[in-house]
């Protein structure tokens, strides 16, 4: 999406130093995206500094660059400064989405959130219909990158926001001004700087507090935090999902890699929904996505045909099959107590008869209780009769030895890619699931390359 310099202007209030480009300007913070006429927004990031990289902005075709620093770049270039680029960013980004006009879905909650994210802007139209967050763009840079890279003709925008610290969601807010909320599950993600689960609830649901009828709020009927949440908004029209709404699941059933199929009901109608997402779980993030696009009046029978078609994310319950008959589930991207718990019930439905392996790293940001959390999950590892379990990280052992199964601890992640060759999986199940942090696309990445078929 471009903007005009008036718009950059207003958004910003003030209008900089140097030749004012006379044509509309793309907005980027990254470099490597700039093209000709561009906006180059010169963050200060942990691991760069965006002042480093002005010079080839430049090169690159940059007409205007926003800095923290006073610069002089002769005067066809244009130079605005501002104190926080990083906030300049979204004061942009707002504006844009102010001039754009659509309907903008804001999806958060605590796991599942790019699922739901993806899922929604299918059942809402095609790629010509709906702009979304990229992967898991969903922080006070993501968000903004989100919106100004839409190209500004679709009807809808669905992006995620996530929340590590109180007032984040507040803040993506402001800048993308939702007029729907969808949420997913929500638990103690993050609880850690948020204070708890009660903290977590108060800064997800932050999202809609104050908000009227003209906005609309897409919840989960049976759970107890979506209600609380529900409560938050003081008068937004509310689609509950769930036994005993207008939309709800019948006739569940999962193939061999434990995708499902299924039936949902709405007016009176059936329709069967055959989903390419594995697990039973993904039944409540496609209701959550058909109660979007009824809200907004799309055909359920296209919505459903689009959502058919949603493939897992990189990293998110990919399958892949390896040497020897052996299945590798690869959910690292990232994990929290109840994620993990899914992840090792839908591991264990696959292929009932063979041996099930687990390659656990740490799941961190869960508050007060990470030892026994970890404790919880290594029982449930044991009660779903896995046949192995390997560790890595400082948590994570917890789980090893409350499970009592075979299996090795490793407190570094390349002390386990050094052994993973000694390992034998054959026929067998492997599930990788842990923290972000941790790493553990390396290990997925070696077993592929090691036991490739």
């Amino acid at each position: 999406m471009r903007l005009t310099p008036q718009n950059i202007i207003k958004a910003l209030g003030k209008k900089g130093s140097g030749r004012i480009p006379p044509s509309n300007l793309y907005i980027t913070n990254d470099s490597r995206k700039v093209k000709e006429n561009s906006l180059f927004v010169a963050m200060n990031g942990k691991k760069t500094n965006g002042k480093k990289f002005i010079k080839q902005a430049i090169q690159k075709g940059a007409s205007a660059i926003i800095s923290n620093e006073k610069l002089n770049l002769g005067k066809k270039i244009w130079v605005l400064n501002h104190k926080d680029p990083q906030t300049a960013y979204g004061k942009i980004a707002n504006t844009a989405r102010k001039e754009w006009g659509g309907n903008v879905i804001g999806i958060t909650g605590s796991i599942g959130k790019s699922t739901i994210k993806d899922l929604t802007a299918a059942a809402l139209g095609t790629n010509e219909d709906v702009a979304a967050s990229p992967y898991s763009f969903n922080n006070e840079i993501g968000l903004p990158y989100s919106i100004l890279n839409a190209k500004g003709t679709e009807k809808y925008m669905v992006l995620e926001m996530g929340a590590k610290n109180p007032g984040d969601i507040n803040y993506l807010k402001k800048i993308a001004e939702p007029n729907c909320a969808i949420y997913s599950f929500i638990c103690n993600s993050h609880a850690e700087y948020l204070g708890g689960i009660q903290g977590v609830i108060k800064e997800k649901g932050s999202l809609v507090s104050g908000w009227k009828e003209d906005k609309s709020l897409v919840i989960s009927s049976k759970n107890n935090h979506h209600r609380e949440i529900s409560k938050l908004s003081s008068g937004a029209k509310i689609i509950k999902w769930g036994p005993g709404e207008q939309i709800d699941s019948e006739e569940i059933k999962l193939d061999k890699y434990g995708i499902p199929s299924f039936k949902i009901k709405y007016k009176n109608k059936t329709y069967k929904v055959n989903l390419s997402l594995p697990g039973s779980f993904q039944v409540g993030n496609s209701l959550a996505a058909l109660s979007a696009a009824i809200n907004f009046n799309v055909d359920l029978n296209n919505a459903i045909t689009r959502i058919e078609k949603v493939k897992p994310l990189p990293h998110r319950k990919e399958i892949h099959e390896i040497r020897n008959d052996g299945i590798l589930l690869d959910d690292c991207y990232n994990a929290g107590a109840k994620s993990t718990k899914e992840s090792i019930r839908w591991a264990s439905s696959i292929s009932v008869k063979r041996p099930k392996v687990m390659i656990l790293g740490d799941i961190l940001e869960t508050g007060n209780n990470e030892i026994k959390m970890h404790k919880e999950i290594g029982k449930i590892i044991k009660d779903n009769q896995y046949s192995q379990l390997l560790t890595v990280g400082n948590l994570a052992k917890h789980a090893l030895k409350e499970s009592g199964i075979d299996g090795s601890h490793y407190q570094k992640i390349d002390d386990l890619l050094n052994d993973l060759k000694k390992y034998d999986f054959s026929a067998k199940v492997i599930l990788v699931k842990g923290s972000r942090s941790i790493r553990l696309e390396k290990i997925t990445k070696k077993i592929r390359e090691i036991f490739s078929t």
